[in-house]
Order: structure tokens, then C-alpha cells, then sequence
């Protein structure tokens, strides 16, 4: 069988797909109904005896809380989580850590001998044991510790730092005993731990702040021996370079100032060493103004220079005019030239006083600068051994710090771990839960029905729906023949007088029944698939044994019979005949006889009790029908069937069994595939197929008998089929 969806062409043929798909499954399971309902009994019955059996458990827990550090009362606030800056995987690596303690072999074998359990006939479950020999060989074999071990589980509140620590047992007080003294054991060690640390912490402590102390003292006598070797550092480094600073700002300043007024001088005493008194017209004269006797003797001397020009213009060179005013001329220029040497000596020493003044300068901001380079190495010099005193003092104050918190932590007896809820005497078992086992075992019976159902129907490989049929052979599907019960319109009130039911023959007896309709339906199809090429020859076989071909060929031949047609049905399966006993009769000669001229078609024939079908029987079983069929004589025979008959139906043997069927299918106008529904496999039907294409058959289609129509699997496809059966159930029809 196949499970999933089927490809549709429409939304309406999609739903009703899916719906077949359902009814499917349904089918499946109530085909194996019995199977699903062994499995959950056995699952519900095993687990059920299986949960009554078990010892009773009890479950007590404690609860506790997991500090990351014990709260802190050193500083200035109180630390009550402890986690500092404590990164998540740092916490949950603690945290686990933690939980892997309390359910380790140290804290067991610690409740152990604190409590006695190895005595403890009851804890170790040897108290039932009356044999002294055995109690003492059990005693010595037995591993408290480890029983505590399985008994103990650890379980984590989500998103909190609380702990349940849970111990079973079959006491219920000893459970509760366990579990406080498990918490306790886990809590006390935990602080015999914290103080054997806090002691090796306090002796290192120790130790460390003697040699912090002895290094403090030597930095603070190196850095006042640098002091005193460096008397230049009066102040702070940082305040005496700020003093140097100002110093070369200053200097620099007065260097400024002093060498512009050198310059200046230095200017206008060039322009006094190229002074002419011929030139008191030019620029440079004006700087003479700044002298009062000099200024007036060159308004005398311009004065008397405008009058020697008038003279001369009146008198000539040489005479006593001309002359009076060059003497004149020449007194008042060697005045100006003494005045002016005067004010040249003046400027001089004015520039040679601006230009010491100025080297001098510069040689202090030289000596200054020279300073603050060594100020500027005396400093870092300075700082760093002012920074080692500093880091001196500062691992001092945190050693002091640290060995005042251990030696206060050591009186304090601080712990992380605390008992929030001691266990209580548990009244009801944990184990075994007889409700939640016996659900589980129903679900499980349940599903395992239902898989194992499933998992036979997938293995089974037998044909079983019209489906199935047509995608393994991809031939034309010509209906589907539903299963004879003997309580199908067969009671005795509707049989007449004289004639005896018989199975192979329900569609002769009962024209009107569902599988007479099925019949007709096939016959139907058979017709309309030829109209233009007449089926006078057409033989029945099927893949293998057993499978119904034999009735399917006495019903076909029967509704073709009752459309007012004359039919024979020849008896070919000469290995296994079948058809005279359908009929009820007891031939003296048949088919074998006439092939070999021994009896002739009229001594063969007989008439049945369905009006217009003969029978051909087969006679006496030969001992090669195969050859018989190869022969001349069949085909004369077929050929005069064919001008009596309208319709020749074969029943031929098996296609996988014999050769028979392979020899008959080259002779015959169509072939008609029959199946059984849930007893054909899927490889043999496919393997017919291939077999009568192979020779080249006309393969007119298949055909899938004993189908149960009270099987939803069935669903719509033979709808028709079970409401005309249901129909005809109330008919008072006789046949």
C-alpha cells in the first residue's frame, strides 16, 4: 500500500483525494483492528503489572540558595548578590560547578560518616535480610556512598540562584533525613573550604604586607634623598617648571625690547657717521632736530646759504661780500660738524650699552633654558621615584586592607550557601506514578498499534484498489468484481425449487444483485472499447492460481448470455478444470477429445441452466495441453465456435504458472487480466503484463476481483455499486 496525496486536476478532485487518503488510513486501521488492539493490551498489561510491582518511592527536597560570593561588608555598601563584575559564562560555569559538588563522591561520603549510613541497615535496603552470613558479605560489598549517590538528584530553579536537592528512598522520613543532611554536608564543607582558604589567604597576607612595608620605607628614603641631592627642586617639579617657564618668557621679552632700541640706534647712528652738511636738505637730517643747538645752527646755516646765494648773484668771487658770507658759511659748518659729532658719541654709547645688554640676555635665556632641560630630567627622575613610593603605598594600603577583611571574614564565618526550605516527611510516593504510567503506556500501546498496523500494510504487497492496478499495469481498469458471501441474496426462501445454489453461478441466480451489476458493468466497458473491431474470442487468465479467473469467466459470460447473445465458455485450464463442477455437471467427453478427434463439437457441447450460455468442458486432462493448443485442430475449432457463438470466453490457466495462457493469448481477439484483490502481488500481476505484451496479446484491460465493498478503503469508486446492491436488497425479484 501507498500512503500520500494524489495528484489532482481540480480543487474538487484535490478534496476528495484527501479524503480518500483518510479513509485510507482509516481502512488500514480498522483492517487490523485486532493488531492495534493486541499491541495495547500487551503495552497497557505489561506496564500496568510492571508499575504494581515497583516499590514505593518518596521524594523529599531542600532548597537552597547559591551565592556567587558571600554579601560583603567591607567598603561602603553591602554587596548581597556578590557577583561584582562577574562576567554570564563566569556565573554559569560557577553554577555548575557548584551543582557537580553537591551530588559529588566527597560530599556523600561526608553525610556518610557524619550519619552512620554504613550501618544503616535500612539506608543500604538490607534490612529485609535475616541470613547473618549474607547481611555480613553485603555489608562488606556495599557502597554507601554510591547508593547515596544514585538516590541523590540536583535540580536548578530557572532564572533564580535557587538549588533542590532531592533524595529518594523507600522511608519517607529517612528520604527527608537524607536530603537536610545532604544540604547541610554541602554547606559545611563549603565553609570549611571558604576558611582554609581565608587561612592560607591570611599567612600569604602576612607575609606580603611585611615585605610591603619594608619597600614602602626604602621609597620614601629614596625619594627624600633625591630631594636633598637636587636642592634646585625647592618646590614641586610642576611648580618650578612653571617658574622656569616664566623666567625665559621674561628674559625673551626684555631681549625683544633691547634689540629693537639696538636696531633703532644702531639706524639713525649710521645715518650721523654719513652725515654732510651739504645734505641737511635730505631725510636723515630730521633725526638732527632732536637737539635744540643743532637745530638752530642749521636755520643760521640756511639762512646764511640763501644769503651767499643772493651775494653772489650780486657780486663777484673774491670780493670782500663774497668772502664775509663764506667765512661765515664755514664757521657755522664746522659748528655743525662738532654738534654733530657731539650727538654721534651720544648714539654710540647708546648702542654699545642696548648691544651688552642684549648679549647678556641671551646668555641668561641660555642659562635658563639649560635650567629647565635639567629641570625637565630632574623631574621625570623625580616622578619616578615619587610614582614607585606611590605604588609602594598603594600595594601597602591594599595589603593592610585586604588582610583586615580576612581576619575579620575568618571571625565572621561568611558563607554563600544558604538553606531557604528544609524537607519536610514526603506523604505521598514519587515513584511510581500509576496514572501518568498507565498514560503513557496507553499512548504508547496506541501509536504502536497503529505503526505496526501500518508498517503490515506498507509490507503487504498484494493488489487491493483500482489505484494500485492501473499505475503497475497501465492498462484500461474494466471494473471491479465485489466478494460472494453466502449471505448475500442467497437464503433458501429465494432459491426455486429444484435447483441448487452454487457460488461460481450467484449472477445466473440473481440478476439483480450488486455483483451481477458489476458484471454487466465490465461488459459494458468491454463493448464500448471495440466499437469498431468485434471481441468474438476473448480469454481470461490471471497471474497465478486461485485468483478467480474461473468465476469472473462464468460471469462474464453470463451477463453477456442475458443480453439475448449466444456464448460458450470453453474450459482451456486443462491442469486444473473447474468449470464442469461450477455447473454441476459430470461431462462424458470435452475439449481434450475433440482436439484429438475422439468426440466432435456436438458431443462436447453442453447446455447450461443460464439461458443462451453453452459449455465446452475440458474432458480428460491430457498430458500436453500446451501442444494441444499449438495444433491445426484448435484453430478449426475456434474458428467454428466463433460462426455458432457470438461470444467465445476462454478460461485459460495461470500466465506465471504455465505456458498455456502465452499460446492462447496469440490466438484470441483480447485478453482480460484478472486480480485478486489483497491476494495478487504487485510484481507477479506486473510480470503477466510484460509476459502478454511480449507476445504481442491484445490486451484489453484488467479486472480486480473479490473486492470488498464494505471496506472504506473503497470509498466513492464503488458507490454506485453498494447503493444498487442496497437497493436490490429489499427486492422480492427471483431468478
Amino acid at each position: 500500500m501507498e500512503f500520500g496525496l494524489r495528484m489532482s486536476d481540480t480543487p474538487e478532485a484535490a478534496q476528495d483525494s484527501e479524503g480518500l487518503l483518510l479513509r485510507e488510513y482509516w481502512g488500514v486501521i480498522v483492517k487490523r483492528l485486532w493488531t492495534v488492539v493486541l499491541v495495547f493490551v500487551v503495552i497497557v498489561t505489561g506496564v500496568g503489572l510492571y508499575t504494581f510491582q515497583q516499590p514505593k518511592i518518596y521524594e523529599a527536597s531542600v532548597t537552597v540558595i547559591i551565592d556567587f560570593e558571600p554579601p560583603s561588608v567591607f567598603g561602603d555598601a553591602i554587596d548581597e548578590t556578590g557577583v561584582g563584575q562577574a562576567s554570564w559564562l563566569m556565573l554559569k560555569q560557577y553554577f555548575e560547578t557548584q551543582l557537580q559538588v553537591i551530588k559529588s563522591r566527597h560530599v556523600a561520603e561526608r553525610v556518610v560518616r557524619d550519619h552512620g549510613l554504613a550501618e544503616n541497615l535500612e539506608f543500604l535496603g538490607l534490612d529485609k535480610i535475616t541470613d547473618e552470613e549474607v547481611l555480613s558479605r553485603e555489608l562488606e560489598e556495599s557502597d554507601p556512598a554510591q547508593r547515596l549517590m544514585d538516590m541523590l538528584s540536583v535540580e536548578p530553579e530557572k532564572e533564580t540562584r535557587m538549588v533542590h536537592i532531592k533524595v529518594q528512598h523507600e522511608s519517607a522520613q529517612l528520604s527527608a533525613d537524607l536530603a537536610n543532611a545532604v544540604a547541610e554536608a554541602y554547606r559545611d564543607q563549603n565553609i570549611e573550604n571558604r576558611l582554609q582558604t581565608m587561612q592560607d589567604a591570611f599567612y600569604w597576607l602576612e607575609s606580603q604586607y611585611t615585605a610591603y612595608e619594608s619597600r614602602l620605607n626604602e621609597s620614601t628614603r629614596a625619594l627624600t634623598v633625591f630631594k636633598e641631592e637636587n636642592p634646585l627642586l625647592f618646590t614641586s617639579p610642576q611648580e618650578q617648571q612653571v617658574i622656569t617657564n616664566n623666567r625665559i618668557k621674561e628674559l625673551n621679552t626684555n631681549l625683544i625690547e633691547v634689540e629693537a632700541m639696538r636696531r633703532q640706534y644702531g639706524y639713525v647712528l649710521k645715518e650721523l657717521k654719513a652725515f654732510k652738511v651739504e645734505n641737511l636738505g635730505s631725510s636723515g637730517v630730521a633725526l638732527l632736530t632732536e637737539s635744540a643747538n643743532l637745530s638752530q645752527l642749521t636755520e643760521k646755516y640756511v639762512d646764511l646759504s640763501q644769503e651767499e646765494k643772493k651775494v653772489l648773484a650780486t657780486y663777484l668771487e673774491g670780493t670782500e661780500q663774497a668772502n664775509s658770507i663764506k667765512a661765515q658759511l664755514a664757521l657755522v659748518e664746522q659748528a655743525l660738524e662738532t654738534e654733530v659729532s657731539s650727538i654721534r658719541r651720544g648714539y654710540q654709547a647708546r648702542y654699545d650699552a642696548y648691544k651688552g645688554s642684549e648679549a647678556d640676555l641671551r646668555k641668561q635665556i641660555t642659562s635658563v633654558e639649560g635650567e629647565a632641560l635639567k629641570l625637565d630630567q630632574l623631574k621625570l627622575l623625580y616622578e619616578q621615584v615619587e610614582s614607585q613610593k606611590a605604588e609602594q603605598e598603594r600595594l601597602f594600603e591594599l595589603v593592610q586592607r585586604r588582610l583586615n577583611e580576612v581576619s575579620l571574614t575568618k571571625l565572621l564565618k561568611s558563607n554563600n550557601i544558604r538553606i531557604l526550605d528544609r524537607a519536610t516527611v514526603p506523604t505521598e510516593p514519587a515513584k511510581p506514578r500509576v496514572v501518568f504510567n498507565l498514560m503513557i503506556a496507553a499512548i504508547m500501546g496506541l501509536l504502536g498499534g497503529v505503526v505496526l498496523a501500518f508498517l503490515l500494510e506498507m509490507l503487504d504487497t498484494t493488489i487491493k484498489t483500482q489505484e494500485e492496478v492501473e499505475r503497475i499495469t497501465g492498462m484500461q481498469f474494466l471494473g471491479a468484481i465485489p466478494t460472494i458471501r453466502d449471505t448475500d441474496h442467497r437464503s433458501a426462501a429465494k432459491i426455486p425449487e429444484g435447483k441448487t445454489y452454487r457460488p461460481d453461478l450467484h449472477v445466473g441466480f440473481f440478476p439483480k444483485s450488486r455483483v451481477a451489476e458489476c458484471a454487466r458493468t465490465i461488459r459494458t466497458n468491454i463493448l464500448f472499447m471495440s466499437p469498431n473491431k468485434r471481441l468474438d474470442t476473448i480469454l481470461v487468465t490471471s497471474p497465478s492460481p486461485l485468483e478467480g479467473k474461473t468465476t469472473t469467466a462464468i460471469n462474464l459470460a453470463t451477463v453477456m448470455s442475458q443480453s439475448s447473445r449466444r456464448v460458450i465458455l470453453i474450459e482451456a485450464d486443462m491442469r486444473r478444470p473447474r468449470l464442469y463442477r461450477a455447473f454441476g455437471v459430470e461431462p462424458a467427453t470435452g475439449l481434450s477429445e475433440v482436439l484429438i478427434e475422439h468426440a466432435t463439437l456436438e458431443q462436447a457441447i453442453l447446455e447450461t441452466e443460464i439461458d443462451g450460455l453453452d459449455l465446452l468442458p475440458c474432458g480428460p486432462i491430457p498430458p500436453n495441453p500446451a501442444e494441444l493448443f499449438h495444433t491445426q485442430r484448435f484453430l478449426d475449432v475456434l474458428e467454428e465456435l466463433k460462426k455458432r457463438y457470438e461470444r467465445v470466453i476462454i478460461d485459460s490457466p495461470p500466465v506465471i504458472a504455465v505456458t498455456d495462457a502465452m499460446i492462447l493469448a496469440q490466438l484470441v481477439d483480447g485478453v482480460i487480466l484478472v486480480s485478486k484483490a489483497g491476494s495478487t502481488r504487485r510484481e507477479l500481476l506486473k510480470r503477466s503484463k510484460e509476459l502478454l505484451e511480449g507476445i504481442g496479446a491484445n490486451l484489453i484491460g484488467t479486472i480486480l476481483n473479490n473486492v470488498n465493498f464494505e471496506n472504506r478503503r473503497y470509498g466513492k469508486y464503488y458507490y454506485y455499486y453498494r447503493r444498487y446492491g442496497q437497493y436490490y436488497d429489499h427486492s422480492t425479484d427471483r431468478p
